[in-house]
């Protein structure tokens, strides 16, 4: 193919050299090449550009990450107690939540008997046996219970219920033994 493109200019170069372009023309093609091509200013321009919405993406995207998992650590933390009632009422957790209960009634039980004498403490005792006998019979009531659910439910109430006494007992004795001591201030 080449060679019968060179045997036809050979062939016809005097045709071909008898039309000469306008000594204008070429300066006219190298100024529109000049416009259509970019500087190197304009390609810088849109490097930085093309750079800085890569960045803003980036940024933009760690910042969602961040706050995500900023959320997810902060709500897992600050989520409220479990719900030890719909625990017990599946039935394999009873015995979890009576040991946890139990064990913040006894501990209840010590800080009282630190803070109280015999005297004061006779003031709820008769309140507390009754609860412990309510809840003892619940607990014998558990087995041949129609619904379970509802048993375990008021056990777990009445544990509660007995730590609750217990607090308002000890901000009683509390502040009892502050109006003594000011009271003996005073004097």
């Amino acid at each position: 193919m080449e060679d019968d493109l060179e045997k036809f200019i050979r062939e016809h170069r005097d045709e071909l050299d008898r039309f000469e372009p306008h000594p204008d023309l070429w300066q006219k093609i190298a100024h529109k090449l000049d416009e259509t091509t970019p500087s190197s200013q304009q390609k810088n321009r849109y490097a930085w550009r093309r750079l800085l919405q890569t960045a803003a993406v980036a940024a933009l995207l760690v910042f969602v990450g961040y706050a995500l998992g900023w959320q997810d650590f902060h709500l897992t933390a600050q989520q409220e107690p479990v719900d030890t009632t719909a625990q017990m009422q599946k039935g394999p957790y009873l015995n979890e939540v009576e040991a946890y209960y139990t064990a913040l009634i006894a501990q209840k039980k010590e800080d009282l008997a630190a803070v109280a004498s015999e005297a004061e403490e006779l003031e709820f005792g008769a309140d507390l046996a009754h609860l412990d006998s309510m809840y003892v019979e619940l607990r014998g009531e558990l087995p041949r219970a129609a619904d379970p659910q509802l048993v375990r439910a008021a056990m777990i109430q009445n544990l509660r219920l007995r730590i609750d006494l217990l607090n308002q007992q000890m901000q009683i004795l509390k502040e009892v033994k502050q109006k003594k001591e000011n009271a003996n201030l005073n004097l």
